[in-house]
């Protein structure tokens, strides 16, 4: 009896560590839509296309999207212990990657502003506030949930896409994005929300898996 109670004891603060964690783990997954702006438009030059459902997988800073169909990638990740972002396509084995702490692009991809919207959307249920960031070349807009917590310090040094813009504005993941440049609109919202423990073998082994840097663009 005592052994039972014991079991019980410890599954019980097992499951309240889980769900009463200060920041989010878990995965959630995105039904993704394109809509091109003319006849003339070709989708396929979209690295995400025609990939129609994303899985996100997040812990503690380090991420990984799968992409279910996609034309080139099978995954997205970034570490932030090496603060780089790692590219799988499928035709290969090797994982190309880019450091995130160099903001990278081109006059083009110059920020020009940046706001928080509240309460815009509701998603699943919850109320959202919306995350806008504009370029020269697209307007990207990111509706969260305040109550999905995450530590934007995970992402001060990374400046890739924009990281530390975007996760120190928000402090938390995007259930629904809207990336818009003058040729087309791709929509990504979220389906389901999972809390749940991420283990480590859910991320790519990039000590023992072949790497290939790419050139900073």
């Amino acid at each position: 009896m005592a052994k039972l109670y014991f079991l019980l004891l410890y599954c019980l603060s097992s499951v309240e560590s889980l769900f009463a964690q200060p920041t989010f783990q878990g995965e959630i997954r995105y039904a993704v839509h394109y809509r091109k702006k003319s006849a003339s438009v070709d989708l396929t030059n979209i690295s995400l296309y025609p990939a129609k459902q994303d899985r996100l997988i997040f812990k503690d800073g380090d991420w990984i999207l799968h992409m279910d169909t996609a034309k080139y990638y099978e995954y997205s990740y970034y570490n932030r212990h090496f603060n780089r972002q790692y590219w799988k396509l499928k035709y290969s084995d090797t994982l190309a990657y880019m450091s995130a702490a160099d903001r990278g692009g081109d006059t083009q991809d110059s920020l020009i502003s940046t706001r928080v919207i509240h309460r815009t959307d509701t998603i699943l249920g919850r109320i959202c506030d919306r995350f806008v960031l504009r370029t020269k070349s697209m307007t990207l807009s990111l509706s969260f949930d305040p109550n999905i917590p995450i530590d934007p310090a995970w992402f001060a040094e990374a400046k890739l896409n924009y990281y530390d813009v975007v996760y120190g504005a928000m402090r938390s993941v995007y259930l629904k994005m809207v990336w818009e440049t003058a040729n087309f609109v791709v929509v990504s919202i979220a389906t389901k929300i999972e809390r749940r423990l991420v283990l480590q073998s859910e991320f790519p082994a990039i000590d023992k898996a072949p790497t290939r840097a790419l050139p900073s663009y």
